[in-house]
């Protein structure tokens, strides 16, 4: 089959480096195939995809796009007016139908204003679609609605597989996780995007099970997720006597970049992980802290290493390690020196395994859990609301310990990975 223009759909541009690695990796298996094919990405942030990976990219959303009235700003609530408008609100609240009324025709204009925004985008999109031969939803966790609800990943996902088939052009999901999908209207978009689809696969048995529930019947393969087909070497580690550690921190509950704000279950979070790396430089190995979201992780980073400079007796300047990182090249430059990786984020823990090192993860969805046991590695897996150091350090020890053997199985396990991918591309590329 000839392909001369493909898309790609991804949530890239935000900072985070595994959605990155996914584009990269997509743009690769594309030119290995048709050298001329001309790639275009549609992404959250197309400058940024242009400066990153070469290619030409547009928006995937609008600037107005969509939000629904949920999630239209409740100025009467939020707004802090004069002691006159506080007691109007006061009253006004007294009559809750009245109120309600009123905060719905407030969101009027705003809502009209962004369907004529999203009716010019559509037709920007049209355009960008034309001639289009293949367009690929790629991978990652797209098929969720915990950020910006319905309006967010689902609507984004069903308006672009309509156009993508209105516009003559195959449909390719590949290697995509799913869940959480709370809301009704989310079930509906996703389902029919999915239908649309000429090819389907999801990177978990979870994900395929979660996608069949909401009522998307027929095949839906599990695949591997896509930065496997990364072709990484394999490094030893640190060859001093200091051995390192690369941490890589989550935004758990923090209101700063997750949806869900839980400044307790946060603060316990940040400084239980202070205390695991104060364990780590008490026991002379020296702790590199890297994130694979530029934009969150970083600040998580900083809260930690607060925590840690409250501590005199600890040798920061020699035993802890915290780098700039903007690129995927960086992220494997950093992780190229550790000996071992305690890891939350799902490509933190992947990326890891693709440099043969040996992970603890400590994890905060299903999807974690899944990879570490498709890696045969379920015995170093906890949970990341309730870990505590001591735990931990048994953890290290034995991965220390058992490192040769856990080396091996990591090498096996990525080798099949990388095996069955090579077999989906082959399905989606050059069908028979």
């Amino acid at each position: 089959m000839t392909m001369k223009k493909i898309g790609i759909l991804s949530p890239s541009g935000t900072g985070n480096l595994g959605d990155e690695a996914t584009v990269a990796v997509l743009i690769e298996q594309i030119r290995s195939r048709y050298p001329h094919a001309e790639i275009y990405g549609l992404t959250v942030n197309p400058d940024d995809t242009r400066k990153r990976h070469g290619i030409a990219a547009y928006a995937a959303r609008s600037n107005a796009s969509l939000q629904g009235p949920a999630a239209t700003r409740d100025r009467w609530t939020d707004t802090t007016g004069t002691q006159g408008t506080d007691l109007i609100k006061a009253l006004l609240k007294k009559i809750p139908f009245l109120y309600a009324v009123l905060k719905a025709l407030q969101a009027v204009p705003r809502l009209l204003a962004n369907s004529i925004g999203e009716l010019a985008f559509l037709a920007k999109s049209f355009a960008c679609m034309g001639g289009t031969n293949l367009l690929i939803v790629a991978g990652s966790g797209q098929l969720c609605d915990n950020f910006k609800g319905p309006w967010g990943f689902p609507y984004s996902l069903v308006k672009w597989s309509v156009i993508a088939k209105l516009c003559g052009a195959k449909l390719a999901y590949l290697s995509c996780g799913a869940g959480p999908i709370d809301s009704r209207l989310s079930r509906i978009f996703i389902k029919a995007a999915l239908r649309l689809s000429d090819y389907r696969s999801f990177r978990d048995a979870g994900s395929s099970k979660l996608v069949e529930k909401i009522g998307v019947s027929g095949t839906n393969p599990v695949f591997p997720d896509l930065v496997f087909s990364s072709k990484l070497s394999a490094n030893g580690g640190s060859a001093g006597k200091s051995r390192i550690v690369a941490i890589n921190p989550f935004p758990h509950c923090d209101h700063r970049y997750w949806p869900v704000n839980e400044p307790e279950a946060y603060s316990s979070y940040v400084n239980r992980l202070a205390s695991v790396a104060s364990w780590l430089i008490n026991h002379n190995y020296t702790v590199l802290f890297f994130p694979t979201q530029i934009r969150a992780d970083v600040l998580v980073i900083e809260d930690v290493k607060r925590i840690l400079m409250k501590d005199p007796t600890l040798d920061l300047r020699q035993r802890l390690v915290v780098t700039t990182t903007s690129t995927f090249q960086d992220l494997i430059a950093q992780l190229a020196a550790a000996d071992m990786v305690v890891a939350s984020r799902f490509h933190g823990v992947l990326i890891s395994f693709l440099l043969n090192k040996p992970v603890l993860a400590l994890s905060h969805h299903p999807k974690v859990d899944n990879l570490m046991r498709d890696m045969g590695q379920s015995d170093f897996v906890l949970d990341i609301g309730t870990f505590d150091s001591k735990t931990v350090a048994s953890r290290i020890v034995a991965l220390e310990s058992r490192s040769h053997l856990i080396k091996q199985q990591i090498k096996f396990n990525v080798a099949a990975c990388q095996r069955k991918l090579d077999s989906q591309y082959k399905d989606v590329f050059c069908p028979r």
